[in-house]
């Protein structure tokens, strides 16, 4: 069980946000990590072009030291963490990929509810979201619609 892909950016909303979108998605073998931004990481990004550069090499080393430690890393270790949310592929009971001029949102059904995702195109482009979502949801994965 190890770490896949990672996409950062994603949000619920849409829109313009200074101190970056809420979440980075980790995509694991056997489930989806949704990981709110740190605390730290929204200040930074808050306080100008200083703060965003600050948040940008805060981000980064986060993105390395996950690198490092992919193939070790499981959902599992997320299950635990504070604001961590760990959705389990079997647990997904439906998934649709909404395609827009600017970005995509994720839609991710489960017993528990629907979780909606967007995230600029260009953090993960359709085509690769769309075959990613095929092999690990199945058939529970819709065509992707333009929207």
């Amino acid at each position: 069980m190890s770490l896949e892909l990672e996409v950062r950016g994603v949000g619920k909303r849409s829109g313009i946000f200074f101190a970056g979108r809420p979440a980075t998605l980790l995509a694991f073998d056997d489930a989806i990590v949704l990981l709110p931004a740190s605390t730290l990481g929204g200040l930074l990004g808050a306080q100008g072009a200083v703060g965003a550069a600050g948040k940008y090499v805060h981000d980064r080393k986060q993105t390395k030291a996950r690198e490092a430690t992919a193939d070790d890393l499981t959902s599992a270790d997320f299950a635990g963490r504070k604001r961590a949310q760990v959705i389990p592929y079997a647990e997904i009971t439906a998934a649709r990929l909404d395609v827009g001029r600017v970005q995509n949102k994720l839609v991710l059904d489960t017993a528990g509810g629907s979780r909606y995702l967007r995230y600029p195109k260009k953090l993960w482009p359709e085509e690769q979201a769309a075959a990613f979502l095929r092999e690990h949801v199945g058939d529970r994965f819709a065509v992707p619609t333009s929207g």
